[in-house]
């Protein structure tokens, strides 16, 4: 067989293969190029056969030209090769991602399933093909009643529930219907997902929105609070200052002054109430004054226990040594202990109180071991808390009781803690519980009439200015500094005491004190005014009052020019004996 002088790349060593081939009577084919004009190479399919003629063999064929067909073959490859990529891709995707898939057949076969669906349920991809869905998720020998594949088969629609795993996480399932061409249902594929953290991320955000939600309540009443509180002191101021007047005007040993002495108890507990209310409102540092702590307990002891089942059982020694606190926050922190005990004995039982004093090795090693200590602790026969709850009882918001705030326990840790001191709980269930605070010890020696009745008042002389809104203790504080030997002037707003200041300082006349409400609704306030009247007289001699007796502003007042706090209410005394310290010279730091 001659080979085409056309064919340069032809392969020799198929030519005896040729040959017999044409010999058994089949036509041989090739493909091959040729060289056409221009001496372009074309690809072309060349079909011969064997003809034997006298005894000679012919060779007898044909080609065509095979150019498109080789083009589209060569596309055809590329296509698999980028497909066949594109599927490897996507496959190593579907391994990848945390999602379950599984493929299921109509009878629920598993066709198909990457590894999340297989860890989900405890085997290997390839242990589940061939296995049913229901056997090696749920052990069962047939379909679960509430199968979502199955309703997706009967209805032909997406479908999702949420179950839990082996492994005993929430597992959030989605089953999607793949049809043919003719829109029959031929598998199902089912996305699993794993959601166990999104749904305690998504409760503990509720939990915290609750918890924002409760805040901003609290805050609107902290507003509302302390706006009531400070209308209450103000009324209170009202009687108890007209109450010390009516008295300086009795004689001594008057029936009338026992009288006194009751409507000035009475006040003295509603003025406890205004400290409940002030729970509520901002601010909370302590204005401090040496205290003898025998009547604060055993006022809070008979208030708490009033109307209730529960008896109480104090025991106070006589040296208790006095401590440098604000009263009313001091009892409202035994007033919430107190009335914990109450509630946690529904059917009675019998609250302690006990005081003692502690000297440095008597101390735990939290306290400061250069300072002594009083310390108080209140005791009930109670249920108790339960241990895992205990190191708990101080935060906010946390409470055993349905209707608790949660904020009762938190506000006296407060307390305690900005008056240098510490609280500390015991329990045991069934046991009862016991609360003990400990105060740093006063080193001010205490007069023997703590409760400020009877106070001596001292004759003094000189100019007082007085602001406050209202004209009723304006009116009260000017008689009050009369009787007491000083003249006085009352102003409505810090706008008027300013320049009636600078216009005396001119004069060279300058008031010998003044007295300055922290609010004045509309006007300027006791802040604002005492910076005035300082940038008049640097040396000005300024007293505080307010019946937001827990404004930062109380508790610090020296930090804003002031030497000296008066909180609503007040008596004459206790003006007479701030004054005294300050035109003295005793209101040093």
């Amino acid at each position: 067989m001659r080979i085409p002088d056309w064919d340069p790349e032809f392969d020799m060593s198929s030519v005896d293969e040729l040959y017999q081939q044409m010999r058994d009577g089949k036509p041989a084919r090739l493909e091959t190029v040729h060289r056409v004009a221009l001496g372009k190479l074309v690809p072309v399919e060349v079909t011969s056969s064997l003809l034997v003629h006298d005894g000679r063999e012919y060779t007898c064929g044909y080609f065509y030209d095979i150019t498109e067909r080789k083009a589209m073959e060569e596309a055809l490859r590329e296509s698999e090769s980028r497909y066949r990529g594109l599927f490897l891709e996507f496959q190593a995707l579907l391994n990848g991602i945390p999602d379950g898939l599984t493929l299921l057949s109509p009878n629920l076969e598993v066709l198909w399933a990457n590894p999340a669906a297989a860890r989900a349920t405890g085997h290997e991809p390839q242990d589940l093909i061939g296995s049913y869905c229901y056997q090696v998720r749920h052990q069962l020998d047939k379909p679960c009643s509430n199968c979502i594949v199955l309703e997706t088969l009967r209805t032909g629609e997406l479908n999702e529930t949420l179950q839990a795993s082996h492994t005993g996480r929430s597992i959030e399932l989605r089953s999607v219907p793949v049809r043919d061409e003719g829109g029959k249902i031929v598998k199902v594929i089912e996305i699993g997902r794993d959601v166990t953290d999104q749904i305690a991320a998504e409760a503990e955000r509720n939990e915290l929105e609750r918890k924002l939600l409760h805040a901003h309540k609290l805050e609107s009443l902290g507003i509302l609070a302390g706006g009531i509180a400070h209308d209450f002191n103000n009324i209170l101021t009202g009687i108890l200052g007209n109450l010390s007047i009516l008295r300086m005007q009795l004689p001594e040993g008057h029936k009338g002054q026992e009288r006194i002495d009751r409507c000035e108890k009475a006040v003295s507990q509603a003025t406890g109430l205004t400290c409940q209310l002030l729970t509520f409102s901002k601010g909370g540092d302590p204005v401090k004054k040496t205290i003898e702590l025998r009547h604060l307990i055993e006022h809070s002891v008979s208030f708490a226990l009033t109307g209730s089942n529960v008896a109480s059982k104090v025991n106070i020694p006589d040296d208790l040594w006095p401590v440098d606190a604000d009263e009313g926050q001091l009892e409202q922190v035994l007033n919430n202990l107190l009335i914990n005990a109450v509630q946690a004995m529904p059917r009675g039982g019998v609250v302690r109180v006990a005081a003692a004093n502690l000297v440095p090795e008597q101390l735990e090693s939290g306290a400061s071991q250069l300072k002594q200590y009083v310390a108080i602790v209140v005791s009930d026969d109670g249920e108790g808390i339960a241990p895992e709850n205990l190191a708990k009882i101080f935060d906010p918001y946390f409470s055993t009781k349905e209707t608790g705030s949660g904020l009762g326990l938190t506000s006296a840790y407060s307390i305690v803690r900005k008056h240098g001191g510490d609280i500390s709980v015991t329990s045991e269930p069934g046991k009862g519980i016991t609360f003990e605070i400990i105060i740093p010890a006063s080193r001010h020696a205490i007069g023997t009439d703590n409760n400020r009745v009877h106070r001596v008042v001292t004759i003094g002389k000189g100019l007082v200015l007085v602001m406050d809104d209202e004209e009723y203790i304006r009116d009260m504080v000017c008689e009050m500094l009369s009787m007491m030997g000083y003249e006085a002037e009352s102003f409505s707003s810090g706008e008027e005491l300013v320049q009636r200041y600078r216009d005396m300082t001119r004069e060279g006349n300058a008031p010998s004190a003044v007295i300055l409400d922290l609010t004045i609704p509309g006007g300027m306030g006791g802040l604002d005014t005492a910076k005035a009247v300082l940038e008049v007289d640097p040396t000005a001699r300024l007293i505080v009052a307010s019946g937001y007796s827990n404004n930062p502003a109380m508790a610090n007042y020296r930090q804003h020019g002031f030497v000296a706090a008066l909180a609503k209410p007040y008596r004459l005394e206790d003006i007479s004996s701030e004054l005294e310290k300050v035109l003295n010279g005793s209101d040093a730091p």
